[in-house]
């Protein structure tokens, strides 16, 4: 079940996967085509080293107790553990509409086109998840049982 976890923690580095057919097919075919292909796989790269380094000295650091978010082990008075938190607020925040948009795409095509096209329909999957996410995340207190 921990191997789950971690697969899991480090799929959420890889969210912009959900639209890469999208910005593939925004781009023209050919030089930009290849600049593509070079920086996505220069992209997974760095977030697989980095988040590898994360884990190791996370876990080299606290060990078998270590929390499920890494940073709730350090001291809340710690300056820089702050600013990661704030790091992680920012990533968060502006990372959602990635993720947002590819679970959006694919559950509209659930619906019937017309249907799915209607900027209300968007709008209503758009409160529903919201709420949705608001509510689960006043419940939960540990990121391991979603993450």
């Amino acid at each position: 079940l921990k191997s789950l976890i971690l697969v899991s923690s480090l799929t959420s580095s890889y969210l912009a996967h959900y639209n890469a057919p999208k910005f593939l097919g925004e781009i023209s075919h050919g030089d930009r085509a290849a600049l593509f292909k070079q920086v996505t796989a220069y992209g997974f790269l760095a977030c697989f080293v980095i988040n590898g380094a994360y884990a190791v000295l996370g876990f080299l650091t606290f060990g078998g107790s270590s929390k499920s978010l890494i940073l709730n082990n350090y001291s809340s008075s710690d300056s820089l553990a702050t600013l990661s938190r704030v790091g992680v607020l920012l990533s968060i925040v502006f990372g959602f509409p990635f993720s947002y948009v590819g679970f959006r795409d694919s559950a509209l095509q659930f619906l019937p086109p017309k249907c799915a096209d209607s900027q209300k329909t968007k709008d209503i999957v758009a409160v529903l998840v919201v709420a949705a996410l608001t509510a689960i995340a006043m419940v939960l207190r540990d990121l391991g049982v979603v993450v």
